[in-house]
């Protein structure tokens, strides 16, 4: 027997010599200067199963049932044979809701049995998904079945090919070509942060193992300072420079392929921003009002003690994010009581520190002095604060609230 007629296909237990009954020729076609038949042994009103010579000859939202042929890398999706010559794709999103059954295909979805789906409309957006080449005609089962949503909030793909905004972030896709962005921040739960949890990333911004050597524009930060003596972070633009190779690490927490549930917290032009924060998830299902609002890590206070992962490290200090919308600036001298020759190899992007507020500022104020700052801009910082890491300070704090602050080593 073939390896690919499984238990699950039509032709299983058939053998050379069986008796096929009822069949009934659907297609002549010359091949190799040899008249070759199409039959089809299926009833002529059965609507689902037909005989397609073309996948021209299909109509979007037209329903068909095919044979799953193959699994996708990654559970990217499946590749489904609709006739002889045709076949066609369905991504992993379009074929069910529940996380389980998508990161184990092969399981839930064996190769050989039969599934009914429906054509999608032809989409003009990029394809980022390698699996899906243009050209590809491509199905959904969602749209043809009434199918009960199992997890809660909207399911997602890691997509770690593609490239990553405002780093260090996780990209995902969503159904219908839709990209989405989760900050390192939305992962997980303040309480359960943990040191480098998308792996080492490069150590230029936003640049992925496959984009290294590649020359782009950079945008880096600089550092000025207010009336009050504060910091004021500023935009400046680089001319065309050579990226730093990216230095992969560990991803086995979030690799590339895996399906998890999220919640849509806002829109950034082509890109929504999501959470797969377990709290913001479960308010999102509960259709709480404003559960964004309650549920988001909330803006730190003066002279308190907080997280934040490291954003990026220059020769003048240390840029970190606290949460959705807040960023702060440690300088250089308050990183650490000693010297510290080469910053960025003791402050990684993404790595998690411990640091002391000591003030906090309204990134939108009117009379705060930061150049090149558009007010259309959503992305950037609602909340900025100062930020100071060094051991004594971290210790008298300690002292002062008797709180115990864990110190990670270097």
């Amino acid at each position: 027997e073939h390896p690919s007629i499984t238990k699950y296909h039509p032709f299983h237990g058939w053998k050379t010599g069986k008796l096929v009954k009822h069949a009934r020729c659907v297609s002549i076609a010359m091949r190799q200067g040899v008249h070759t038949l199409e039959l089809s042994n299926t009833a002529e009103d059965t609507p689902t199963i037909q005989y397609i010579s073309q996948p021209s000859t299909l109509q979007p939202s037209q329903i068909l049932t095919g044979i799953i042929v193959e699994i996708g890398t990654h559970n990217s999706g499946l590749r489904v044979q609709l006739s002889p010559t045709v076949f066609g794709f369905v991504p992993g999103l379009e074929l069910t809701d529940s996380c389980k059954m998508l990161n184990d295909l092969e399981r839930y979805y064996p190769l050989g049995s039969r599934l009914e789906c429906t054509v999608m409309e032809p989409t003009k957006k990029r394809i980022v998904d390698p699996s899906q080449r243009r050209g590809t005609l491509l199905l959904s089962v969602l749209q043809s079945t009434s199918v009960v949503a199992t997890d809660p909030g909207v399911v997602a793909r890691i997509n770690r090919e593609t490239f990553t905004k405002r780093s260090p972030a996780l990209m995902l896709s969503l159904r219908g070509g839709r990209m989405a962005r989760c900050c390192i921040t939305e992962l997980a739960e303040p309480k359960d942060w943990r040191n480098m949890p998308l792996g080492k990333m490069s150590v230029a911004l936003g640049v992925t193992e496959h984009q290294r050597g590649t020359k782009r524009k950079t945008e880096t930060k600089a550092i000025t300072t207010d009336g009050d003596g504060g910091t004021v972070v500023t935009d400046e633009e680089q001319g065309d420079e050579e990226d730093e190779p990216a230095v992969t690490g560990d991803e086995s927490n979030y690799p590339h392929g895996r399906y998890v549930s999220c919640c849509i917290i806002s829109r950034s032009g082509e890109t929504y921003e999501v959470s797969l924060r377990p709290s913001r998830i479960q308010d999102a299902s509960d259709n709480s009002n404003n559960s964004n609002r309650q549920t988001a890590v909330p803006p730190p206070e003066a002279n308190t003690i907080a997280k934040a992962y490291v954003i990026q490290t220059t020769s003048k200090g240390c840029f970190v994010r606290l949460g959705h919308g807040v960023e702060g600036r440690c300088l250089l001298g308050r990183l650490s009581d000693d010297h510290l020759p080469e910053p960025r190899n003791y402050f990684p992007m993404g790595r998690l520190v411990v640091g002391k507020v000591t003030k906090v500022m309204d990134a939108n104020r009117d009379n705060t002095p930061i150049k090149k700052r558009s007010t259309k801009d959503k992305n950037k910082p609602s909340v900025m604060v100062d930020f100071d890491m060094r051991e004594s300070v971290l210790e008298k704090a300690n002292d002062d609230s008797k709180l115990r602050v864990t110190m990670e080593s270097i």
